[in-house]
């Protein structure tokens, strides 16, 4: 006799996670992450508890927003290999978001690994056309790896996009400055200081230029304005005081 399989419908609507499982058991594990909630917690830098909330994240049944939010948590806190492996993970399973590329090129930025950076700045930048952001850390990593003409391209044109912003400016003086045109850098560091007047890096770093075309007095009102700032508005300092140099 042939066996006839029944199928039984009783109406029940099923939560989603559940129909999940039923479908595939290592899909019920990942639940959306509130990314809103998830990006207060890093901007407030409560890091540790951005990864207790992502610690279920498990190798092949990752979620990739959950693995990129833990690797900011621990970019956050210097653990930078461990940032990177999230990164690196997350972009394995969903390689059309620019913000992985973006953040894991800050992460290979800070590390050191310059030529590493401007790759995912550039992946980022296919993505994302005109990314502000992405064009300001590649013109970075440009300049320390040497690429002063290209470094030059992508602040300018990021100038062009955001003519207001004084972080822009400030970079194009520093890239001005490492290249030898000091007179040209204190033009912009004038442009910087006059969108942020509260900035002491950007004081610190105008007096080193001014101190370069033999502007001695006016260089030392400058490192005196960045040590007042440095006590006054100590989070408005982006790099130590005083560190010898333009960077």
């Amino acid at each position: 006799m042939r066996k006839v399989g029944l199928s039984l419908w009783f109406g029940f609507v099923f939560p989603a996670h559940i129909v999940l499982f039923l479908i595939n058991p290592s899909l019920a594990q990942q639940v959306p992450v509130d990314s809103k909630k998830l990006e207060a917690m890093i901007d407030m830098g409560k890091f540790q508890e951005v990864i207790e909330m992502t610690s279920g994240v498990e190798s092949g049944h990752s979620d990739p927003d959950s693995l990129y939010y833990r690797g900011r948590a621990y970019s956050g806190m210097a653990k930078r290999s461990k940032a990177i492996r999230d990164f690196t993970e997350a972009i394995s399973l969903k390689s059309n978001k620019s913000d992985y590329y973006l953040h894991r090129g800050v992460t290979f930025l800070e590390n050191g690994q310059a030529s590493e950076a401007i790759a995912d700045f550039t992946a980022a930048l296919e993505l994302k056309p005109g990314d502000i952001a992405a064009l300001n850390q590649r013109a970075k990593a440009l300049m320390l790896n040497g690429q002063t003409a290209r470094a030059m391209d992508d602040v300018n044109g990021a100038i062009r996009l955001t003519p207001s912003n004084p972080d822009l400016y400030k970079l194009r003086a520093d890239i001005l400055s490492g290249s030898g045109n000091f007179q040209g850098a204190v033009a912009d560091y004038d442009r910087a200081i006059g969108l942020a007047p509260y900035a002491s890096a950007i004081y610190n770093n105008r007096a080193v230029a001014l101190a370069n075309i033999n502007r001695p007095k006016e260089a030392i009102e400058d490192l005196n304005s960045a040590m007042e700032l440095s006590t006054t508005r100590p989070n408005s300092a982006t790099s130590p005081v005083f560190q010898g140099s333009q960077w």
